[in-house]
């Protein structure tokens, strides 16, 4: 079997849900790496939907970029003060320095590689789907601002990252948020309409599961989830 035929195969079948794409060309591939390499934040998503395990050392080396740039500027600023005292009190915790770790480019790195089934990454946005305030995103972002109106922010993106990833193993967590049918406007007051987590999960599910209901309505798919949850473990 030719060579990028084979690493297509061994993609696909490693990308639980994901439809086959057509294997990239050496001339393609080289061109998306080298527009990852750049931060163009759709070749991200592009490298992910290729199914194409090869891209992957491209898509953290963007990443690990981000995160070296942090560690640099800390350095810097460690080496200008004089004392332990004055450190704590001028150089900010890391989180406080990551936002371009987590900007729409690196965002989109994350979950590229969570697609083509590097399990950190999709650890990752669960955790911002079950417990948001915990996660890295949240203490970047939102930490400053209320916990829960952004934890449930983060949790809508988690369920977005979800239906683009569309890995069968998250269907049973997704499923959990069925219940969730209620706006949070209903408890906690906002000039910002909230619609209900169980819409956003139910959209998810769609997107991943055969024979969907044609509808995003919580009560079809808790009916659907009692009938079908023997098939996602």
């Amino acid at each position: 079997m030719e060579k990028n035929m084979l690493i297509w195969v061994l993609s696909a079948s490693l990308i639980g849900g994901a439809a086959l794409a057509a294997p990239l060309t050496d001339t393609e591939r080289s061109q998306l790496v080298q527009r990852i390499q750049q931060g163009d934040s759709n070749s991200m998503l592009e490298g992910g939907k290729s199914g194409d395990l090869t891209l992957i050392p491209a898509l953290e080396g963007f990443l690990q970029a981000r995160s070296n740039a942090v560690t640099e500027s800390i350095t810097q600023m460690t080496q200008a003060v004089n004392t332990e005292e004055e450190r704590r009190r001028v150089i900010p915790p890391r989180e406080a320095l990551m936002y371009n770790e987590y900007d729409t480019a690196a965002e989109n790195a994350r979950m590229a590689l969570a697609k083509l089934g590097v399990s950190r990454y999709l650890d990752e946005i669960m955790t911002e789907l079950k417990t948001p305030t915990s996660s890295t995103l949240f203490r970047v972002k939102y930490s400053t601002l209320s916990p829960r109106a952004y934890g449930y922010r983060v949790q809508v993106g988690a369920l977005k990252k979800l239906a683009y990833v569309k890995n069968p193993s998250t269907v049973k967590d997704i499923a959990e948020f069925l219940r969730y049918a209620k706006s949070p406007n209903t408890t906690e007051p906002s000039d910002e309409v909230r619609p209900p987590l169980a819409v956003f999960a139910a959209g998810t599910l769609r997107s991943i599961v055969d024979n969907p209901p044609p509808t995003n309505d919580p009560s079809v798919w808790q009916q659907w989830w009692e009938q079908n949850k023997d098939k996602y473990p």
